[in-house]
């Protein structure tokens, strides 16, 4: 059976005073499907007839994402973010370029050489989608969506501590994509200064780095989704951290999420 949970996030009292008050503009409803492709990552943000993909998956899973776009009747998507050029983030990009017109692609900044990299920079080509490197922090507004795209700015990082941090918001709530950082990424964010959100995209697949307490602590999720699958599992240890922090977990290698956010609340099904 399908599980499902609704999450609160407002008092009654302010839900009656917006209900009564007939003057508050209603806002759009927005969607985020995490797909279950295995240790992979791949994020469908909607709102109304707007579709940000973030990361693409491996190289098999590009088309299943062009099957579920087709699906959802999305037929064109109004960005693309590749958070960095491992194969599980870039892999299925260089498909779902070719296969549903982009209006642009936004990426990490910096180079590669890779057989996926290269795949996805010729389809890059190809499809003649503008390509946008992040190398200062970005804000683009998506619809009802509102995301911060944020760089690392150490001059040497291995691929995982390039990850750009996604950091999308409604009108109610805001979410977290952690990609892949890894130990330094993560002290270089929580130098920076986090603010607490709704719900975090926890790094690396769930493996387990001895920052995440800090992490969790700085960002204060109420929910916490992680990109894993049941051959390769999150870490106990983060699992165990999560749950002695009172986090709800959704874990991917449980099947795909289908998470709504409302203003009475986040609605999460899997």
């Amino acid at each position: 059976m399908k599980k499902m949970k609704r999450y609160f996030l407002w008092t009654v009292a302010f839900l009656l005073l917006f209900v009564s008050s007939g003057c508050a503009k209603a806002s759009e409803e927005t969607e985020v499907i995490v797909f279950a492709v295995g240790q992979a990552d791949a994020f469908l943000l909607l709102s109304g007839e707007h579709a940000v993909l973030i990361d693409a998956g491996e190289k098999q899973d590009g088309e299943e994402i062009l099957r579920f776009l087709s699906k959802k009747e999305v037929d064109s998507l109004d960005l693309m973010i590749i958070t960095h050029f491992d194969k599980d983030h870039v892999g299925g990009a260089d498909a779902i370029l070719m296969g549903i017109p982009i209006q642009a692609v936004y990426d990490a900044d910096y180079e590669t050489s890779t057989k996926h990299y290269r795949a996805y920079t010729e389809a890059l080509k190809m499809a003649g989608v503008p390509r946008y490197r992040v190398s200062k922090e970005t804000t683009l507004t998506v619809g009802g969506w509102s995301l911060s795209l944020l760089p690392t700015v150490m001059r040497e990082a291995k691929d995982n501590d390039r990850s750009l941090i996604v950091v999308a918001e409604d009108s109610w709530r805001r979410f977290f994509f952690a990609a892949d950082a890894e130990e330094a990424r993560i002290a270089e964010l929580l130098e920076m200064g986090l603010d607490k959100v709704d719900l975090v995209k926890m790094p690396h697949h769930g493996r387990y780095h001895s920052s995440l307490p800090d992490f969790l602590e700085a960002l204060d999720a109420e929910i916490a989704v992680i990109t894993d699958s049941q051959k390769k599992p999150a870490h106990e240890k983060t699992l165990s951290l999560l749950e002695k922090k009172g986090i709800e977990i959704f874990q991917t290698a449980n099947g795909e999420i289908h998470i709504k956010s409302r203003n009475d609340g986040l609605l999460i099904l899997q």
